[in-house]
């Protein structure tokens, strides 16, 4: 049976920074991660074995592995998971209160498991792309150039850029459209420690 999940925006986090933070001072502690919800889920047992995936600005972002259900204070339920964060490929999810449900079908994949998604916010689905296109998925490479500047050429029969230019890799999230800063944050995290060796 293909495990079910659900989503929960992550109050209180403006970033993924932040939310990883909060598991590191959780496992720092040893303390257990766990949240409350008044009710048991009616499919509770499809869960377990599922995760629990981060909404962050209208994205979901990372999950979290549910390892189970048991009680809480006040008759409350809680929701036990694994201590560890991983980062999906980021898919819209329009923020909502509460928990909700997600298939499996419906679910990202983790990042760096065929490729990284660049997705379109909300309000411009349907409306670039002559809407045909949710997003993109798309493979990154690192290499170093060893010829001159004037080897690379934009110029082709259907040029996709008007102009190029060296920039140094922590310029990138402030200089790309807003929807796609959390991309390219998550990009240098993944290239930090090839491009920490890079010289010149």
């Amino acid at each position: 049976m293909m495990p079910l999940h659900l989503t929960k925006v992550a109050f209180g986090c403006d970033s993924f920074e932040t939310l990883a933070e909060r598991f590191r001072i959780r496992a720092a502690a040893g303390q257990p991660w766990a949240l409350t919800t008044r009710y048991l889920p009616k499919r509770h047992e499809e869960l377990v074995g599922g995760s629990l995936f981060w909404i962050l600005k209208h994205q979901l972002v990372a999950r979290t592995p549910i390892l189970g259900f048991g009680e809480a204070e006040q008759g409350r339920t809680a929701i036990h998971m694994a201590p560890e964060l991983i980062q999906v490929q980021p898919r819209p999810k329009r923020a909502h209160q509460g928990w909700r449900y997600l298939e499996e079908s419906d679910a990202p994949a983790d990042l760096g498991s065929g490729g990284t998604a660049d997705a379109l916010p909300p309000e411009l689905i349907g409306k670039v792309w002559k809407g045909k296109y949710r997003g993109q998925i798309q493979r990154w490479f690192l290499f170093r150039l060893l010829g001159e500047d004037s080897d690379i050429d934009i110029a082709t029969e259907h040029p996709e850029f008007r102009a190029w230019r060296w920039a140094d890799p922590s310029e990138l999230p402030d200089v790309i459209v807003a929807f796609k800063r959390a991309l390219y944050e998550q990009l240098l995290e993944i290239f930090a420690e090839p491009l920490s060796r890079s010289v010149g």
